[in-house]
């Protein structure tokens, strides 16, 4: 029996967050503490669901694909104060949130993550990770062990562009 021949990789990206990590605690309960801590009534599970993915559906319907640093700061921001009457008392309550993401002690790796890297590495496939995260996912990376050795992050808000948008996947291929 004839070997198949593979054609070469140039690079396996997996996105980040759903893919490679989760975070814990879940995203709904990080925010329903922090809402609560910072004088809000507590919105309910469901409420921040819904909030959270129409935020993030109705930016990725947009034309224009393009962001920032900045740009993905004021996102956040606006989400969070969406949960108060007033935007002035969102302050703290961002923060806290801006800063808990960043952390990664409070994000988990698949249990799949693993030996599906070591897998890859052991047959020298480059891997990376395209995220629309932001420049919080480079501490999370670094603190999670299995992601930490990855050859390249592509990250949105660095690389000008959130997917799909033609350009963040042409920034992978020129890598």
């Amino acid at each position: 029996m004839r070997a198949r021949s593979i054609p070469q990789i140039r690079v396996v990206a997996f996105d980040a967050v759903g893919t490679l990590i989760y975070a814990e605690p879940s995203v709904t309960a990080a925010y329903r503490t922090a809402i609560t801590r910072h004088g809000a009534p507590d919105p309910g599970q469901d409420e921040v669901r819904r909030i959270v993915a129409a935020s993030l559906s109705a930016r990725s319907r947009g034309a224009d694909l393009s962001t920032s640093e900045e740009q993905e700061v004021a996102f956040w921001r606006q989400l969070v104060e969406q949960f108060f009457s007033r935007p002035d008392t969102a302050a703290a309550c961002f923060q806290e949130l801006w800063d808990h993401f960043a952390d990664a002690r409070n994000w988990r790796c698949f249990d799949d993550v693993s030996a599906t890297l070591d897998s890859l590495q052991e047959r020298n496939i480059p891997v990376a990770v395209a995220s629309n995260f932001d420049s919080r996912l480079n501490p999370v990376c670094n603190g999670l062990n299995e992601l930490r050795t990855l050859g390249a992050r592509f990250i949105s808000s660095e690389v000008g562009f959130r997917k799909p948008d033609p350009q963040f996947f042409r920034r992978i291929a020129e890598h």
